[in-house]
């Protein structure tokens, strides 16, 4: 089963394939697009659907962003940019000027420059932040008043701040990734077992939802109830297992899963 991730604001998914052909992404370094997708990965066997929001900007780009959440000032403010103040407009995060962000070009590589920053969605829970460093990457959400960013990663090591970072010093390796299942939605996640239907409630169906989010058939919070989500859910992988679609998770519907997670290597 083809796997897809969040990538954008929006609710669009992509495959590895269109997420490396996504602009977006495509011009972030290659070693932090190898840490990226590992830390995706290692979300999605956790039952958590991290994505990525945004990538890699342009010079217009990241002045369009900048514009948009300040406003020139006669004095003081909280940057300077093009011989001007500006200040933050009242309720929005704070944006780097042009050329100062490393969301743009910053690191080179054979020539080329590119971003080494990236902006994730779905980080809420705080997974994400007790997992960054297993793959060589940092947040902002240590950081105080409108610099903290808990959604914006980078690699450990770069400097916070672009100012800082110097290409002799602050080279990218290539990081020792953990280890991830080839296949399996989550560590210790059982099988569910059968009838899950509209209204089911518990463990089993929390288990459902696991399974069915690694898989991109479930794209929801995992509650442990069986709501219409979940019953969408359920179809989709009916549709993927060429069983009836009824939405109910029966024995029929459990078996072919089994021998499917067989088939796929994630059973010992």
């Amino acid at each position: 089963m083809t796997v897809t991730y969040r990538a954008g604001y929006g609710t669009s998914r992509k495959t590895l394939d269109e997420l490396k052909a996504w602009p977006q992404f495509a011009n972030i370094h290659p070693e932090v697009q190898r840490r990226v997708i590992a830390l995706l990965n290692l979300a999605r066997h956790a039952g958590v659907d991290l994505g990525i929001g945004g990538g890699f900007r342009s010079t217009q780009e990241q002045f369009a962003l900048f514009n948009s959440r300040h406003n020139v000032v006669t004095s003081g403010g909280c940057c300077t940019y093009d011989g001007k103040h500006w200040a933050l407009v009242a309720g929005c995060a704070h944006a780097a000027p042009p050329n100062q962000s490393y969301h743009e070009g910053t690191v080179s590589l054979n020539g080329r420059a590119y971003g080494v920053a990236l902006d994730m969605i779905g980080y809420e829970s705080g997974w994400m932040e007790k997992n960054l460093a297993s793959v060589g990457m940092r947040s902002f959400a240590g950081l105080s008043g409108s610099a903290r960013e808990p959604w914006h990663i980078q690699p450990v090591e770069v400097p916070t701040e672009r100012a800082q970072y110097n290409p002799t010093m602050h080279t990218l390796k290539v990081w020792a990734l953990p280890t991830i299942p080839t296949a399996h939605p989550a560590p210790g996640t059982p099988i569910p077992t059968p009838t899950i239907k509209l209204g089911s409630t518990g463990t089993e169906v929390k288990e459902l939802q696991q399974h069915a989010t690694f898989w991109g058939w479930y794209t929801a919070t995992i509650d442990g109830s069986c709501g219409p989500v979940t019953v969408d859910a359920i179809k989709k992988m009916q549709v993927a297992l060429k069983q009836t679609v009824d939405g109910m998770y029966g024995p029929a519907t459990a078996l072919a899963y089994t021998k499917f997670l067989q088939v796929m290597g994630n059973l010992s």
